[in-house]
C-alpha cells in the first residue's frame, strides 16, 4: 500500500513580505522568541504589480493554452483551481523551523497541522473494486484517508458549488509521555470560502468567508465574488481578499525557490492572531489539469509573536524541513512594479517598491 507523504496573516499589503521573506529568522526556546522584528516582512521576489483593494485587476485576458503553467510573471488558472482544490496529502505535520525554509529546530514548540481542500471531497474519487478504509484511516489530525493512493484518485472537481475550507491548529495530544514539549500558546485558524466552478472553465470564490480564529468567530467580506478563468494568466500578488472591520484575509500567488514552484498562500490578520500559511505547489513533467496529481513540496505557518503577551518577533513551522536550502530563483525578473508588503499590512497604505530584478536570496525582515 503507498501512502503519500503524511509527514504529518498581517494585510494584502502586509503579508506577501513574510510569505516570501520570512527566511533567516529563527525561533528557539521556551519564550516564543524569534528572529526578525513584530510586524515587518519582506517583499517577493518577482511579484507582479497588484495594488491592494484591486484584486479584480490582477487577472488579465484568457492567455493561449500553450502559456507555462508557472513563469516569471504568474501561473496559468488551471493551475490555481487545482492548487485550490487538491487536498494536503503531503507535510501535513508542521515542526518548528528556523525560518520559512530553514531546517528543524529542537524548542519547546508544539507540532502544527496544516490542512486545506474541499470539505466535500467529491473530486476524491475510491478506484473501483476497493472499500474505503475506516477508522484512523478516515478520522485522525494526521492522516487523510483521501491520501491513500491505493483507494483513492484525484480527479477534477466538477462544475458546482463547493466549500474550500483551511485548517491550522495543534493536535489535542502531542508528543510521547515525559518527551512531551510544553505547549505554548498558538491560536489555531479555520475559515471556509464557497467555490463554484462553470463550463469547466470559470472559477468563482465566494464573496464571503467565514473564518474562526482562536475563540473569535467572524463573518468577513469582499466587495464582489472574485472570478477566474483557467486559462487566464494569474500574476503574482494578491489574489483577493476578504474584510470585517481591521480583520482581514488574503489570498495570494508567490513565485517559489525555483521556475517549477509556485506559491498559494493565505495571510489572515484579526485581533487574535497575525498568521501566514503557504502552501509550495509543483507540476510533475508533462502536467494538465485533468492529467494528474500535483506535486505539494512544502507547507509552512509564519506567526507574529507580537500577538502574544510579552512576546515579538516571529515563530516558523515546516512540513518538509529535510529538503535541501532552495537555490536562487534564476527566471528573468521583468518589470515586478509596486508591490504590498507586510509592513504595509501593518500600516495600511504604505507600499514599497520591489528590487528590478530577483535577488540571489530571499531576503530576511527587515529589523
Amino acid at each position: 500500500m503507498t501512502i503519500r507523504n503524511l509527514q504529518v496573516p498581517l494585510t494584502a499589503a502586509a503579508l506577501v513580505v513574510l510569505l516570501a521573506a520570512c527566511g533567516s529568522g529563527s525561533g528557539t526556546g521556551d519564550t516564543g522568541g524569534a528572529g526578525g522584528t513584530s510586524g515587518t516582512s519582506v517583499a517577493p521576489k518577482n511579484a507582479g504589480a497588484v495594488e491592494a483593494g484591486n484584486a479584480s485587476a490582477s487577472i488579465k485576458a484568457p492567455s493561449d493554452a500553450q502559456d507555462p503553467l508557472i513563469d516569471s510573471t504568474g501561473i496559468r488558472g488551471d493551475l490555481l483551481l487545482s492548487m485550490l482544490d487538491h487536498r494536503t496529502c503531503h507535510h501535513r505535520v508542521l515542526e518548528s523551523a528556523s525560518s520559512y525554509n530553514g531546517p528543524a529546530i529542537s524548542n519547546s514548540q508544539p507540532e502544527l497541522i496544516a490542512q486545506s481542500g474541499l470539505e466535500s471531497p467529491v473530486n476524491y474519487r475510491l478506484l473501483p473494486g476497493v472499500q474505503a478504509p475506516l477508522g484512523p484511516a478516515r478520522g485522525s489530525p494526521y492522516f487523510d484517508g483521501y491520501c491513500l493512493d491505493d483507494y483513492f484518485r484525484h480527479v477534477d472537481v466538477n462544475d458546482g458549488s463547493h466549500t474550500l475550507g483551511v485548517r491550522l491548529f495543534v493536535p489535542a495530544t502531542f508528543g510521547p509521555g515525559a518527551d512531551r514539549p510544553k505547549q505554548l500558546p498558538f491560536r489555531s485558524t479555520s475559515f471556509s470560502v464557497p467555490l463554484t466552478v462553470s463550463g469547466g472553465k470559470t472559477v468563482t470564490l465566494g464573496a464571503e468567508q467565514k473564518l474562526r480564529q482562536h475563540d473569535l468567530d467572524l463573518t468577513l467580506a469582499s466587495a464582489n465574488a472574485h472570478t477566474f478563468q483557467t486559462d487566464a494568466r494569474i500574476p503574482y500578488g494578491l489574489v483577493t481578499e476578504w474584510r470585517q472591520g481591521d480583520s482581514f484575509t488574503e489570498l495570494m500567488v508567490l513565485p517559489g525557490d525555483n521556475d517549477k514552484q509556485a506559491k498559494l498562500c493565505w495571510n489572515t490578520h484579526t485581533a487574535q492572531a497575525r498568521q501566514l500559511y503557504c502552501q509550495v505547489w509543483s507540476t510533475p513533467d508533462g502536467w494538465q489539469r485533468g492529467g494528474g496529481t500535483l506535486n505539494l513540496d512544502d507547507q509552512y505557518v509564519v506567526d507574529d509573536r507580537a500577538m502574544y503577551e510579552g512576546e515579538s518577533g516571529h515563530l516558523y513551522w515546516r512540513g518538509n524541513t529535510e529538503a535541501p536550502a532552495p537555490a536562487a530563483n534564476t527566471a528573468p525578473a521583468g518589470d515586478v512594479g509596486t508591490v504590498p508588503t507586510e509592513d504595509a499590512r501593518m500600516a495600511p497604505g504604505s507600499t514599497v517598491t520591489a528590487p528590478a530584478a530577483a535577488p540571489a536570496a530571499e531576503a530576511a525582515p527587515a529589523s
